[in-house]
């Protein structure tokens, strides 16, 4: 896997995922090419959300700023808890129905929340919340899955997605009891078969500069 630090494009780290589920030329191909378009765009939204940490059970700016980004998008947001929102993408002609939950279905996860650490990097987008920063990463597992969500709704549109996805923004993993915000929604899991949520991780950007905090050295610079 590429580390963090890589040269390469976001737009190459996630289409070599996926092209080895895929293993189709013609999704891989579209893919690199729509998250080309999105990559500037993605770096933005990591550093304002990276500058604007929130703590568990109080992000709500940054569930503002995703709703807000798949509303322009097109797609319906739903809210499982506060600062907790899934999203659904559907290839053509289903779009949650029946038809739909006969199929496999792919669940992607990110955590929003932050941790109560002072940042100590002195980078121009450097936490601007005293005594809180995203030291763990969330800021870049949020903005793939954003990412991610995007690329794969224009595929639908394009009729080459061919099965069901569900983005899930997970608030305050970092507090016990964690992943049951996103489990316990009565009637949210209803019909859906076969979701793994999965957790990217920090080298799925080519935004190198990474999180930071006073309790690592400041990575490279981009």
């Amino acid at each position: 896997m590429t580390t963090v630090g890589s040269p390469e494009p976001a737009s190459a780290l996630v289409t070599g995922n996926l092209g080895k589920v895929l293993s189709r030329s013609d999704l891989t191909d579209r893919l690199s090419a729509l998250l080309a378009d999105l990559n500037a765009e993605l770096i933005g939204f990591r550093r304002d959300v990276h500058a604007h940490p929130e703590l568990g059970r109080t992000e709500t700016r940054t569930c503002e700023l995703l709703a807000e980004r798949f509303a322009d998008a097109g797609l319906a947001v739903h809210r499982f808890s506060p600062t907790g929102l899934s999203v659904d993408i559907d290839p053509p002609g289903t779009h949650g129905g029946p038809q739909a939950r006969k199929r496999r279905r792919v669940a992607l996860r990110a955590d929003l929340d932050a941790l109560a650490v002072q940042e100590a990097t002195g980078l121009e987008y450097a936490s601007t919340v005293r005594g809180v920063s995203h030291a763990c990463g969330h800021d870049v597992h949020t903005t793939v899955v954003l990412g991610a969500g995007l690329a794969l709704a224009q595929l639908a549109q394009d009729d080459l997605l061919p099965a069901g996805v569900r983005l899930i923004f997970q608030p305050a993993e970092e507090i016990q009891p964690g992943e049951r915000s996103i489990c316990s929604p009565p009637g949210h899991w209803t019909g859906w078969t076969g979701s793994s949520p999965c957790t990217v991780t920090q080298s799925s950007t080519s935004d190198s500069s990474g999180p930071g905090s006073d309790r690592s050295p400041p990575p490279p610079t981009p």
